[in-house]
């Protein structure tokens, strides 16, 4: 009998406070970044390094949710959320 490799990612996130603020990879690299508003749960942007610094903005419904993920030419990255706060698997993952 063989088994698959199995490929695990490790990611270790960084807080200020409740809310966080960078990702890096298993090699302690920064992966991403994130800016908050001045309110609480209030994302602004994230910032991709391993992208170029390519940087995405989140809009929210009147309710204030996160429902969309834009870049800087207002290319929606994703718009399919569920309920309870769970994301669809496509497009960017909003973290």
């Amino acid at each position: 009998m063989s088994c698959p490799a199995l490929a695990i990612t490790m990611t270790r996130y960084c807080y200020d406070g409740d809310q966080v603020i960078a990702e890096y990879d298993g090699n302690g690299a920064l992966v991403r970044k994130y800016v908050y508003g001045p309110g609480i749960d209030e994302p602004i942007c994230m910032i991709d390094v391993a992208d170029n610094n390519a940087i995405y903005y989140y809009h929210f419904d009147r309710l204030g949710s996160v429902v969309a993920l834009s870049n800087y030419i207002l290319l929606w990255i994703r718009h399919s959320f569920l309920t309870k706060g769970f994301k669809s698997g496509r497009g960017l993952g909003i973290r």
